[in-house]
């Protein structure tokens, strides 16, 4: 599996996993919430991450930018009806 995150490419693999985690602190808040999509992409299609995915997605609850925050409070929620 392979997603388009604007110029990085991530596959699931563990290096890649990291990626996502140096893109959730990024300083641009519309990268988070790719970065986020991303997550959550992989969470529900191969959850074999899923500690350190599901970490992830918790950890932006308290995100100061809230629109960031608020997608993650979305993403958990549809995890959750799942």
């Amino acid at each position: 599996m392979v997603m388009k995150l604007s110029w990085v490419t991530l596959n699931t693999s563990d290096g890649q996993i990291f990626g996502l985690q140096v893109l959730s602190h990024d300083t641009v808040a519309n990268v988070r919430e790719k970065m986020l999509g991303c997550v959550f992409d992989l969470l529900y299609r191969k959850p074999e991450q899923e500690k350190e995915l599901l970490s992830q997605l918790v950890n932006k609850l308290g995100d100061p930018v809230r629109k960031v925050a608020s997608k993650a409070t979305l993403f958990i929620l549809k995890l959750r009806k799942t």
